[in-house]
């Protein structure tokens, strides 16, 4: 059984209020520059930036799906802190112990919202790499939270399809 908390005038889920802060966008500096600072986010057609957050940076990518306006959501680490662009490679889907993957969900968060509204993307689809991944997408699809930022970006969940979760502007 979960606990049921009260708070800001709804009642809510304990998990959902514990998510809460990790679907919130966390405003942070982003770019393709080492220092990951010049709020770019487009190379030669593919959607990417980076972050830095406790020592480790992080890519932010949208893969075009074949010839039409359906992007992958995907994110992934390294150690490395310069060359990022030339050394795509040393990027991982692994957990490098970063922090607390509710910070930096929430700050792939921010910078997937802000890449969505300005290159008008139309349909959005996260996969679940692997167990983990899947458990919280399946979570964050449920959370009121998560769905009200989508929303106010325009999305809305259409379910899910081979593995992938996927959203579609309105």
């Amino acid at each position: 059984m979960s606990s049921i908390i009260y708070s800001n005038n709804k009642f809510m889920t304990f998990n959902e209020f514990c998510l809460s802060e990790a679907i919130k966008p966390k405003k942070i500096n982003f770019g393709l520059n080492d220092d990951a600072n010049d709020q770019r986010t487009k190379l030669q057609g593919l959607f990417i930036t980076f972050f830095k957050l406790n020592g480790l940076t992080y890519s932010v990518n949208m893969i075009q799906d074949g010839s039409s306006n359906e992007y992958e959501i995907g994110f992934a680490t390294s150690k490395l802190q310069i060359n990022l662009i030339d050394n795509l490679h040393s990027f991982s889907m692994r957990r490098m112990g970063g922090g607390g993957a509710a910070e930096v969900f929430s700050c792939v968060f921010y910078i997937f919202l802000l890449m969505i509204k300005k290159h008008q993307i139309e349909i959005i689809k996260f996969n679940p790499a692997d167990n983990v991944l899947g458990k919280f997408y399946s979570i964050l699809i449920k959370n009121v939270f998560f769905l009200k930022s989508l929303q106010d970006a325009g999305f809305k969940f259409q379910g899910i399809e081979h593995g992938y979760f996927y959203f579609k502007k309105n």
